[in-house]
């Protein structure tokens, strides 16, 4: 930053000067620089423009740029941090008015505000001062006369910001010094634009300096608003001002002649006579304000306070709409905090009528070019923009150049040239004749869609674009299937197609149900109220979808009549729905964000929805073989190899995905599995936070206890589920009415299940959200439908036509009120009887159990410790997890208490080997329960005998006997058992610890 030098020789400003020079002492610096602690967010990207301002290092600087860049802000930051730092005496802006003499007014005003601002004197008789002084040094009448005018002109301005009573003394003033002030400035200047008065100013400014001791820096707003006799006026003043005088101006460069016009100001030079040599010296400076960047955008937006879950998905609309000029983007995020749409900007007049103007003084071939261009808010490729305009390379390329030049063309978007987004929407809407937007509306329609047949693809502003020409293009309308259609589809059925777009993927990741479609168009497009199932019918009857249904789902997917309905829809989607579909959203987000992020990998699977954990580890363990296949899909070889894998269910937002990866080696595994758990919890995707959730290793480190809560229900009843729940067994629990109280104990069942399960048998089970129930009965049949995401709850709906008749699953979408983020999964239908069903759901845990520790791997299986003390410690932890999921059922009233049972038990156990036994088994173990004294789990206690034959005593004695366990871990005399046994130590072993089947190794005792 520049600094004020302690003595300045002052030139010769004009013949009405006076020759002597005069020493003034300014301060050590000029101005400090605009404080990074910004007064608002209107000035994010604004600093380095502010700093040079306030640098000071020219006597002349203009701010340039396009209307709305924010060059008057920046005028208003500059003035007042001037100020704020004390070292010179500055205005405020002061807006020039397009009458003739504007300039000379808006110097005095400004001058008048800045002197009134020293707070070292009184400002009237600071001014008094100034002005006794100016009228000393003026040669001339008329300089003297204009001396008067001007002061009669600050005495209003002094009135203005400081009260009559000051005002009044510099009358009185006026009149001490018999001033000629007949007529006020401004209609002196208005009869012939007076160069006597940029005299008057000159020498009121130089007094000025010389009275304060500080330098001067007059600020004005609007330079492009001069005439053009006021602007060579501005060009004279700017040569001849002295050094310790400042002024900064704004001007606007909307088109060519205005760019012109600053590249003058910027270029202006003086000469300063240095020992007889004549050295010219660059006196003026441009400061052009560009449109702000993409992280500027967003950091305004933030400091707006706009919560972050909208402001990734609004920031686009933002800067396509706003073209990142300041002022625009200050009124869209004003129209975002109070709820209105970005279409009500740009709608005033002055903007309107700016726009007019520079558009009546184009040629008529690019008037031409305008108006068939004008459709796109975003430039369509160069071979789009040809065949619209008819031209050639090389002439679109010299007529886009001169739309640039004037200034028509006034951002980049994609690196071309292209309009200001509410420039554009102004030569659309009030600019053009209703016969010429016909007509480019026809030729738009055409363009598209040819584009769309060449390409293969459609970009969403495309289709947004179509939406705006298309009601427009009559006849033309009927060319296109389902184009006609597409723009009267109701909001809902919209918010439908935007789902299937999201969640139908090419790379196969699996069917779409028709109800997850619905839940996520009610969850994605909230704007879309009118959500239904009559939704997905209104697309199957206009053509807009295709569905299917068995008595297990609805599947939907999309269908286009033609690309102009395809991009209509779209368009229309983003438009309404304020929301741009992201096509295969799951693929973009998992290949983008997921995939990246874990580094090499063999094979993946993922998708949209909630699969179950045990089905994505069934794709891993099919991943783990590669074929060899024939050409009719026969399996010639298979190779089997061990790689290990991950198992993920993330979320990006609220929308459910699922992503299986395998990996060659244990070691890339690893570092996946740290680089994904390790992703930050700010990470987005599209605008939306994406969140990792858990990362499960494939195949599991050990498989879960799938005997876990049956082994709890058989030690309630004291009865064996071995071959499934028997008629006695089901007789010992409470009785059910009804339906309803059935599916409300099913709910009650699964929801003790979920608290005790840890979160990986939660997910193996299928457990881990929360579901209802929808129910229809009539004719004896019930048809129950599981809504997940819902709140426990069970409702009866009605239900129209034959219940008997299958499938039954899109008339119980029909009759099911499905909220936002509800989704109807299994449905079951029967003719039985309402009964107590705890015990089939607690079996059905250990099916769900035995499948996924299926889907693991021939390696994953649990392994019995060899240890004799680390088996024991593994037998008590299983028995009191037993007893605790025991007490848990009897508690919550699942299960009934039975008289007489014990649950809390000791159990004792003896392992004995015999390698001579004749039936070659070398291993026995046997078992024997007693009830526990302490009341709580009990213990398991475990003796190991190896390599001894039995005694005599032991010989003679039964297995069922338990005088052996009495010798055995000296038991007291008396001791009832509730059981005795005898087994193969992995049978044994396997059912204590809650497993289907384990390996069993030698025992060892320390």
């Amino acid at each position: 930053m520049a600094s004020w030098v302690r003595s300045w020789r002052r030139r010769k400003l004009s013949r009405e000067l006076a020759a002597s020079s005069t020493d003034v002492e300014a301060s050590a610096s000029a101005a400090a620089p605009v404080s990074r602690d910004r007064p608002a967010p209107f000035f994010v990207g604004r600093q380095d423009a502010l700093d040079e301002l306030a640098a000071l290092q020219y006597r002349f600087a203009v701010v340039a740029g396009d209307a709305g860049i924010g060059k008057s802000e920046v005028l208003k930051v500059t003035s007042r941090a001037l100020q704020e730092a004390g070292r010179v005496l500055v205005s405020p802006p002061v807006a020039l008015s397009r009458r003739p003499g504007a300039l000379q007014e808006a110097l005095f005003a400004s001058l008048g505000s800045a002197i009134a601002a020293d707070p070292s004197q009184a400002p009237a008789m600071q001014w008094a001062t100034v002005v006794r002084g100016a009228i000393d040094r003026a040669n001339q009448a008329q300089v003297r006369d204009m001396l008067g005018a001007a002061h009669a002109f600050v005495i209003d301005v002094v009135r203005a910001r400081f009260g009559d009573a000051a005002a009044d003394l510099l009358v009185e003033t006026g009149q001490q010094m018999r001033l000629s002030a007949e007529a006020q400035l401004s209609a002196r200047i208005a009869a012939a634009a007076d160069p006597d008065a940029l005299t008057a100013f000159v020498i009121l400014a130089d007094e000025a300096v010389r009275v304060t001791r500080r330098p001067i820096v007059v600020v004005i707003d609007g330079a492009e608003r001069l005439s053009d006799g006021d602007f060579r006026m501005l060009m004279d003043l700017i040569e001849q001002l002295p050094e310790n005088i400042h002024l900064i101006s704004s001007h606007t460069t909307s088109n060519a002649p205005q760019l012109a016009r600053v590249r003058e100001l910027s270029q202006v030079q003086t000469v300063r006579r240095d020992e007889g040599a004549r050295a010219p010296i660059a006196v003026a400076r441009a400061i052009t304000l560009d449109p702000l960047t993409r992280d500027q955008v967003m950091e305004w937006i933030a400091e707006a306070g706009v919560a972050i879950e909208v402001r990734h998905r609004v920031l686009g609309l933002v800067l396509q709409t706003t073209g990142a000029y300041p002022l625009h983007v200050d009124q869209a995020i004003k129209a975002l905090l109070e709820g209105r749409h970005l279409e009500t900007l740009g709608r005033e007049d002055a903007f309107v009528a700016r726009t007019q103007q520079t558009y009546a003084v184009l040629t008529a071939e690019e008037q031409r070019a305008v108006m068939l261009l004008s459709p796109f808010a975003d430039p369509p490729d160069i071979e789009t923009i040809l065949a619209i305009t008819g031209a050639t390379d090389l002439e679109w390329s010299l007529l886009e150049r001169r739309l640039a030049e004037a200034r028509v063309f006034v951002v980049s978007v994609r690196g071309r040239p292209w309009f200001h987004e509410l420039g554009r929407r102004a030569i659309w809407a009030a600019t053009l004749s209703e016969s010429q937007r016909q007509r480019a509306a026809g030729i738009a329609v055409e363009a598209i869609v040819s584009n769309v047949a060449r390409n293969g693809a459609l970009s969403v502003q495309n289709g947004m674009d179509l939406v705006t020409v298309a009601p427009l293009a009559g006849d033309q309308l009927l060319l296109h299937a389902g184009l006609a259609d597409s723009l009267t589809l109701s909001d809902g059925a919209l918010a439908v197609l935007g789902a299937l777009i999201e969640l139908t993927d090419g790379d196969n990741q699996g069917a779409l149900d028709a109800s997850y479609a619905v839940g996520y168009a009610r969850t994605r497009f909230p704007l879309a109220e009118s959500v239904s199932n009559d939704s997905v019918e209104e697309l199957e009857e206009r053509g807009f979808a295709v569905s299917e249904s068995n008595k297990d789902a609805t599947i939907i997917v999309p269908w286009w009549p033609s690309p102009a309905a395809h991009a209509a829809v779209i368009g229309r989607i983003s438009a309404r729905l304020e929301r741009v579909p992201v096509r295969s959203i799951a693929s973009a987000v998992i290949k983008g964000h997921l995939l990246s992020t874990a580094g090499p990998f063999e094979s993946a699977h993922y998708g949209v929805g909630r699969p179950t954990i045990t089905n994505l580890s069934t794709v891993l363990k099919e991943f783990e073989f590669d074929r060899e296949m024939d050409d009719e899909g026969r399996v010639l070889a298979g190779l089997h190899r061990e790689r290990p894998g991950l198992l993920l269910r993330p979320r990006i937002d609220d929308i459910g995905l699922y992503l299986a990866v395998n990996f060659a080696t244990p070691e890339q595994r690893d570092l996946a599995r740290g680089a994904l758990a390790g992703m930050a919890a700010d990470t987005f995707a599209f605008g939306e936070r994406l969140s990792v959730g858990r990362v499960d290793d494939w195949p599991a480190r050990a498989p879960l206890p799938s005997k876990r809560f049956s082994n709890a229900a058989e030690l309630v009843l004291g009865t064996s589920f071995h071959t499934g729940v028997s008629g006695a067994a089901q007789s010992l629990l409470a009785p059910v009415a009804n339906y309803t109280e059935e599916l409300q104990l099913s709910l009650s069942a699964w929801s003790v299940v979920r608290e005790l399960a840890s979160p990986l048998e939660r997910d193996a089970l299928d457990v881990d959200e929360a579901w209802g129930y929808a129910f229809a009965a009539a004719d004896g049949w019930v048809i129950v439908g599981e809504v997940r995401g819902r709140e426990p709850s069970v409702v009866e709906v009605d239900w129209t036509g034959a219940i008997a008749d299958l499938p039954h699953r899109r008339e119980l979408l029909r009759a099911i009120d499905l909220a936002t983020g509800e989704r109807l999964t299994a449905i079951n239908a029967r003719t039985s009887a309402p009964k107590n069903p705890v015990l089939d759901i607690l079996m059905l845990t250990k099916r769900r159990f035995t499948a996924f520790n299926r889907a693991q791997t021939w390696r994953c299986q649990y392994v019995a410790p060899a240890n004799f003390e680390d088996l024991a410690t593994q037998l008590n932890e299983s028995h009191q997890r037993a007893y605790d999921d025991a007490t848990a059922f009897i508690a919550s009233g699942l299960l009934p208490t039975i008289p007489g049972r014990a649950l809390g038990q000791d159990v004792y156990l003896r392992f004995e080997r015999e390698r001579d036994r004749p039936i070659g088994v070398e291993w026995t173990m046997y078992e024997l329960r007693l009830a526990a004294e302490s009341g709580g789990a009990g213990v398991v206690r475990v003796s190991l005998e190896s390599d001894s034959a039995k005694s005599s005593q032991d010989a003679a004695i039964s297995w069922m006997d338990a005088d052996a366990f009495r010798r055995w871990f000296d038991l007291p005399t008396g001791a009832v058992p509730i059981s005795v046994g005898v087994s193969e130590p992995e049978s044994g072993i396997s059912n204590l610890l809650g497993y289907e089947r384990i390996l069993m190794p030698d025992l060892v005792q320390d």
